[in-house]
Order: C-alpha cells, then structure tokens, then sequence
C-alpha cells in the first residue's frame, strides 16, 4: 500500500499510472464525479489529442461510441472534455511523439515536461492526469513535476483477456516496444519476436505497420506479460499508492483503506464502491501454459540486470492480491468458457491475417 511519506497535494497532479484495461477509465469517472471537483484529464499522451491545435472539435466526438466498443463505463462528458475546455492554453504544445517515441526516454520529445506543466497550471481546480502511456517514464513525472502518483493494476491473465475485444490494444503495445532508447527487456523482447525498430514521420503509417506485424497468440501474451511485469518492477517503488482492481472488487476493507490512504495525501471524496473487475479462471492445462510464458518472460528480466529479489518480491505482491475464485452459476461459468475460446480464435486469426 502507500509509500512512508506520501506527499500532500499542493498545485501539483494526481497522477494515475496504469496499463490499459486496468479500470482507469473508471477511477478517472469516479473522480471525475467527485464532489471535490477535480479537473480529470484522460489520457495525457494519446495519439488522437494531435487534434487539439487543427481540429479540437473532433475530440469530443471520442466518447459514447468508443466507450460501448470498449466495454467502457458511461461517461458523463466526453474523453477529452478538459483538453478541449483549456485549448488555448495547450496551443502547439504537445507533439506526436509524445505517445510513444518518448516513451521510456523523455528526452526524446523536447517539450513533455512543458506540455505536462501546462495541464497542471491551467487546470481551474486540483488536476487529475489519468494515463495509459506513462509506466515507461513514471520515475521522470515525479521528478519533474512532484505530485501524488498512483499505480493501478490488476491480475495479468484476466487483463489480457480483456485485450482481445480488437486489434487496437495489441498494436499499441508494439508502439510502446518501437520506443526509442527502451531499456534492456524491452530490447531482448524486441529481438525476440523479431521487432526492428521503425521510424517514420506518418504516425498512421506506422500504426498500420504494426497492425500488420505478425503475432502468435504466445507471442501476443508474452508481448503483454513484459509490459506488466516491467511496469509493477519499476514503478510499484516509485508510486505512492498501490491500488490492485482485483482487490478493490472483493474486499470492502481493502477498499477502505485505499480511500485512507487517498485521505493521507490530501485525495478525498472518491467514491470506490463500484469497482469491478472481470475475473477469468482457466483451466489446468491453460494454466500452464500461460506459466511457460511468465516464466520465460521473468528470466528475460533475470538475464537483463534485474535480480532474483527483485522478481520475487513483485511476484509475492502479485500472489498476495489474486482475485479469488468467485461462485457462479453454471451458464456464467459456460459464458466465461466460451469468451476464453473466443479470444484464442482471435489471436489465430489475427496471427494467420498479418501473416498472408
């Protein structure tokens, strides 16, 4: 849970760290139907808020049509409702490669710390930076611009499921490996799976090149199990509060200390009661393969400079806050088998379409 000496808000960000499908678009609903009145910023670096200077209007159609595609709760205004009511101030500050060449190495995009400075500054109340595409510069965001930062996550496999509803959070994740300057696992991986890296002006050339990479279903997860896995090694550290959705779910008491927790750094009236988190169960032979795949994945990490008690001790957090095994009826246990193998058929498919 929290950090000794979390740091009370002063004007600094709130700042949410997660991967996605990880319940961010909740926590940010929830704190932005706070009665504290935060001023919530979804996705900071998303490659759509390109927009912002040429179309600004174009971004408050992301909304209720994407949110149903994505299994994403109601929201009361549209995703990018704050970038849009403060665009004046944001004019000509953030740059494409913001989302995804800057990635692990800020430097790369001169102009980050200042565009992330102006979301602060020219928010009309205490400011809240929910972001999918920070967990490879968390360290860099403290530093640079204090704050409370939380990490938010939940159980790898059942998050992973949760990627196969499309194509989209697969391609993203081979963005965020074609950083620039990516750290050793993320190289290893790289070379792995065969991933040169790609450079190229025209951000929807690039996101095709990548839609068009072929990946196995293995492949896929051990993609996605780097990324976790690298995200709780790095940043479970240097957050100051660890919020696990798994838990949030079924716990009532843990639920309540996270909302202590909030209070202690100066975060409060965030309702957290409706947290849900979809659980998926496999079988024993499934089990075992994705464990092939973990275990391949955390030697990686082994071999690049991480040590065993490094691994370890985010391995025991991981066990500590698994979901439990929930009852259910038997035409919901069908319904979660049936979802298992259409997610397989899925990833075959798309293996076997990039691959003709």
């Amino acid at each position: 849970m929290p950090a000794a000496g979390i740091p009370r808000m002063g004007r600094q960000g709130i700042f949410i760290h997660s991967l996605w499908r990880s319940g961010s678009t909740w926590l940010f609903e929830q704190f932005r139907r706070s009665p504290a009145g935060y001023f919530c910023y979804q996705e900071p670096f998303h490659e759509a808020l390109v927009q912002l200077d040429e179309n600004p209007e174009s971004l408050l159609g992301f909304s209720e049509e994407t949110a149903r595609s994505l299994r994403h709760p109601h929201l009361g205004h549209p995703y990018f409702q704050e970038f849009y009511d403060v665009r004046e101030a944001l004019r000509g500050k953030f740059r494409p490669c913001m989302s995804y060449e800057a990635f692990f190495d800020p430097s790369v995009c001169p102009g980050l710390e200042d565009y992330v400075q102006t979301l602060i500054n020219a928010a009309p109340a205490a400011p809240v930076l929910q972001c999918c595409r920070s967990f490879g510069r968390v360290r860099h965001l403290r530093e640079a611009h204090g704050g409370v930062h939380m990490l938010l996550w939940r159980d790898a496999v059942s998050q992973w499921f949760s990627y196969q509803i499309n194509d989209y959070f697969d391609v993203v994740c081979l963005l965020v490996l074609n950083a620039r300057n990516p750290p050793a696992p993320i190289l290893a991986l790289r070379e792995k799976i065969g991933l040169s890296g790609c450079r190229t002006e025209n951000f929807d050339s690039l996101y095709q090149s990548m839609r068009c990479f072929p990946l196995d279903m293995e492949q896929r997860y051990l993609i996605f199990y780097t990324l976790w896995l690298y995200s709780l090694l790095e940043n479970h550290p240097q957050c100051d509060l660890d919020i696990n959705l798994d838990r949030l779910t079924e716990d009532t008491s843990y639920a309540g200390l996270v909302t202590r927790s909030l209070a202690s750094a100066g975060v409060n009236a965030v309702d957290l009661s409706s947290a849900r988190s979809p659980v998926v169960f496999l079988e024993k032979s499934e089990r075992q393969k994705f464990l092939v795949l973990e275990r391949q994945v955390e030697e990686m990490f082994l071999d690049t400079g991480y040590s065993q008690q490094q691994v370890r001790d985010i391995l025991e957090i991981r066990n500590s806050n698994r979901p439990r095994r929930r009852a259910t009826v038997g035409a919901l246990r069908n319904n979660l088998r049936q979802a298992r193998e259409m997610a397989y058929r899925y990833a075959d498919r798309l293996s076997e379409s990039r691959g003709s």
